[in-house]
């Protein structure tokens, strides 16, 4: 079934031409793209080798993470003037750390199964931007531990919109823990249910999950009710043994750049998505409507909380309507929901987010975008020059300053003593060189301890 709907839906993500699916591999029949499988999942990016180091490096910062606090919490164990209660906390989190530091690296094993080309670089991910393997991580106790009444609360939102979609072919982004697109894949009667992320360790995750494997993982409340759930070992499986359907599939791809074929799709869904992509949702509605089928639905909801650096880029409602009509949508429904989201019940932190759901309908097509990627030019191209820009020249300088303060360090010098080779140097006022060399100390101290 995977390789029949991929066939249907999917394209090179290089050159846009027909995909080959074979056991081993997949490869374009045009060009040369090749790409691979992690434990039997598509791994569908335009630069997969890329990808797939990132993640790795990731994998192993998350694994240094753990071992880090493991050292952390033996220190301070150590020290006589713990309270008694203190020396437990700390040792039933060192326990924890261990366990998952261990059960995590098991989960994200298949991502080193796979040969790596030596000539792929980590830090030029177009997909990842920065996002660790950890992110999101509360969000598998969510989905299949203690959150049954937000998932329910999901899915009566959406009810009235996809019990219209009989036989409907349905692209759903960001796949996450996997709950809510695994119930609505059972619970409607699509042709073929799409679902797509970059999270290795929330894939593999939900596939454990829903082959009926039993996972043992710690969650870690942000504020705990007690010192008994300062830490929670949680005994994860699948309630109900129902099989994957038949037209259920899920893999590993980019949702900026989606590697399938124009007027694919009935219905797109986006949940909690369209506010944590760095792409300009003016273009994503572009997107998302050269892969929509005339008349095509597009189905969202999720918070509005827009951070980009350009601030004319993050949208309130009335700015996404319009960019919607811009896009050649037809607005169907909109409104703001209040919903509880990540409101563990071991933790005094309860969180409510006002989510904004629309519907729009593909009223003809709109022009395609262009490929999105995070990164300039001249981090791929290294032969392309990098240009002058003011912020590399406002880090030159400040580096430098950083480099010589620290430089002065000797273990003799004082604060007044380093302020005034400052003024001397650097002909600042001392009050001025004062504030800098603090700041500048201050913020090094606190990012150790």
């Amino acid at each position: 079934m995977l390789k029949k709907v991929l066939s249907q839906f999917s394209h090179c993500p290089l050159c846009f031409q027909e995909l080959k699916l074979e056991p081993s591999k997949i490869h374009c029949s045009n060009c040369d793209y090749e790409s691979f499988y992690i434990q039997d999942i598509p791994w569908l990016f335009k630069h997969p080798q890329k990808e797939l180091l990132y993640w790795k490096q990731k994998s192993q910062n998350l694994n240094q993470y753990f071992l880090n606090l493991e050292n952390q919490t033996e220190t301070e164990r150590q020290n006589t003037q713990n309270l008694k209660t203190t020396n437990t906390r700390l040792e039933k989190l060192k326990e924890a750390y261990q366990q998952n530091r261990k059960t995590l690296q098991e989960i994200l094993n298949p991502l080193w199964e796979k040969e790596q080309d030596s000539s792929s670089f980590p830090l030029l991910s177009e997909t990842s931007l920065g996002q660790e393997v950890n992110a999101y991580y509360a969000n598998i106790f969510r989905d299949w531990v203690w959150g049954e009444k937000e998932i329910q609360r999901q899915k009566e939102l959406l009810h009235p919109y996809l019990s219209s979609q009989k036989g409907a072919s349905l692209l759903f982004f960001g796949t996450g823990a996997g709950r809510l697109a695994w119930d609505l894949s059972q619970n409607h009667d699509f042709s073929s249910f799409i679902s797509i992320d970059i999270n290795p360790l929330l894939t593999l995750t939900f596939q454990k999950i829903i082959h009926n494997e039993k996972l043992k993982l710690y969650e870690f409340p942000l504020s705990p009710l007690s010192i008994e759930q300062t830490a929670i070992l949680h005994s994860i499986e699948k309630k109900e043994r129902k099989n994957s359907p038949s037209h259920f599939i899920y893999l590993f791809a980019d949702g900026m750049n989606p590697p399938f074929r124009k007027q694919s799709f009935d219905t797109i869904l986006t949940p909690w998505f369209i506010d944590i992509i760095p792409m300009p949702f003016k273009d994503f509605s572009q997107r998302v409507n050269t892969l929509l089928k005339p008349e095509g639905l597009w189905i969202n909801f999720g918070p509005l909380g827009f951070e980009k650096k350009q601030v004319s880029q993050n949208f309130s409602p009335e700015e996404i309507e319009e960019a919607l009509t811009a896009s050649d949508f037809q607005l169907l429904h909109a409104e703001n929901k209040k919903e509880p989201y990540l409101a563990s019940p071991y933790s005094r932190f309860q969180r409510e987010e006002v989510i904004y759901l629309f519907i729009a309908k593909k009223i003809k097509s709109s022009k395609t975008p262009k490929e999105f990627s995070p990164n300039p030019k001249w981090l791929s191209n290294f032969q392309a020059p990098i240009p002058i820009e003011p912020y590399l020249q406002e880090e030159a300088i400040k580096n430098k300053v950083q480099f010589e303060i620290l430089a002065a360090i000797d273990g003799q010098r004082s604060i007044n003593d380093i302020c005034q080779l400052m003024v001397t140097h650097y002909k600042m006022t001392e009050e001025k060189a004062k504030e800098a060399l603090l700041f500048f100390l201050s913020n090094l101290y606190k990012k150790y301890h």
